[in-house]
């Protein structure tokens, strides 16, 4: 910038001090050169703010290592025109240059928290214009003091995780329905278990869960039986149970509190993300999910996947979803699991190849009051 300055100071004093016309014409295009030097390097000294409007190439953002690493990227046109210097210089010259596009995807072998919550705003947005808020807001857990499992009401619904084989498990079971019932819950939902190899250590748990589904159906719970794992054949039987006007009070009390806040994304499991991301970096859909390793059956299983309206019915989703199956391959994981609901397009996921071995009745209600089913859906990877 300084030698510019200082070329126009010179050109400025010779256009002075010159009498010839073709001379001064010379300085004349020399200064005009100077001040477009000279405002091209102003113009680099910008604010954060002024930086933050500009939609250059996705490859600037893509510097960032946090962000994870590109997969994919949208095509693209940039058209630009510029004046011919011989022949009509009143017509532009027309040019056009393949970007990488406006849009992208990544994965982050680690999600920034920003990014996750972005998932959870987006699909909570969805979920306003689909689903009674009952279902949404004010969901309740309980704890029974003493024992180790707990339940969740969300809307009508009570979901009981873990129910142990326990000597008082009718007055325990007459408590949930009674108190629940008081909480506005309609229906019981419990999952059991049930291993078809019966081998041990798992033996002794298939028999107490065996007994404790025949006590369930006793008072009064339907078994609706679904297959869990189609490679080790176990299968999840879900006992339901529709609650009347309780006859009995249930002496054993349960303790009652707000549902905790949704699960941080930085914790101990191992999670990843795939984002679909503007030319500006911000997300604009993606999914989020973990890896678990276990032992009988390691999996890996998407938590959340949303994409938002702009870039909605563009093909991303099968995109995102192809390559989540890519990076779940590469750690190893060749079975891919999936919850969703009839008002999430469960079609999508069939068309993806995901096989359902689950079905949920009347998990959620849509706004206009219908009932709408939960389904648990799985893909082999190999």
């Amino acid at each position: 910038m300084m030698v510019s300055m200082l070329i126009a100071t010179i050109t400025l004093r010779h256009w002075f001090n010159c009498g010839d016309f073709m001379f001064k014409k010379y300085l004349l295009s020399s200064l005009i050169l100077c001040f477009c030097l000279f405002s091209q390097t102003f113009a680099s000294f910008e604010s954060d703010d002024e930086a933050m409007q500009h939609t250059e190439s996705l490859s600037f953002i893509s510097m960032n290592p946090a962000k994870g690493f590109t997969v994919w990227k949208a095509p693209a046109e940039e058209v630009t025109f510029s004046w011919p210097s011989y022949g009509d210089f009143r017509i532009p010259k027309r040019h056009v240059e393949m970007l990488d596009g406006e849009l992208e995807i990544t994965i982050s072998p680690f999600t920034i928290q920003n990014e996750y919550h972005f998932l959870i705003d987006g699909i909570h947005r969805y979920d306003q214009n689909k689903v009674d808020p009952a279902y949404l807001q004010g969901n309740q857990v309980f704890t029974i003091d003493g024992y180790d499992f707990d339940g969740l009401l969300f809307g009508e619904s009570v979901v009981v995780y873990e129910m142990p084989l326990i000597d008082n498990i009718v007055a325990i079971l007459q408590a949930i329905e009674a108190q629940s019932f008081a909480q506005g819950g309609r229906r019981i939902f419990m999952s059991i278990s049930n291993h078809k190899n019966g081998l041990a250590p798992l033996f002794q748990a298939n028999q107490d869960n065996l007994q404790l589904s025949e006590i369930l159906q006793g008072q009064g719970y339907v078994d609706i039986p679904g297959e869990c794992n189609f490679i080790t054949g176990d299968y999840q039987s879900l006992l339901i149970k529709e609650i009347g006007v309780p006859n009995h009070n249930g002496s054993v009390k349960l303790e009652w509190e707000p549902c905790p806040d949704d699960e941080d994304p930085t914790g101990i499991s191992e999670k990843y993300g795939i984002f679909v991301r503007d030319a500006k970096g911000i997300v604009q859909g993606g999914a989020w999910g973990s890896i678990e390793k276990y032992a009988t059956h390691p999996h890996s299983d998407i938590a959340f996947f949303y994409m938002d309206e702009i870039v909605r019915g563009a093909g991303l989703g099968k995109l995102v979803i192809n390559e989540l199956e890519k990076y779940v391959k590469s750690r190893g994981i060749s079975l891919l699991t999936v919850g969703t609901s009839d008002h999430y397009a469960p079609w999508f996921y069939e068309r993806m190849g995901f096989k359902r071995y689950f079905t949920i009745p009347k998990y959620f209600k849509g706004l206009s009051g219908e009932y709408l089913a939960g389904y648990d859906y799985c893909k082999s990877l190999d």
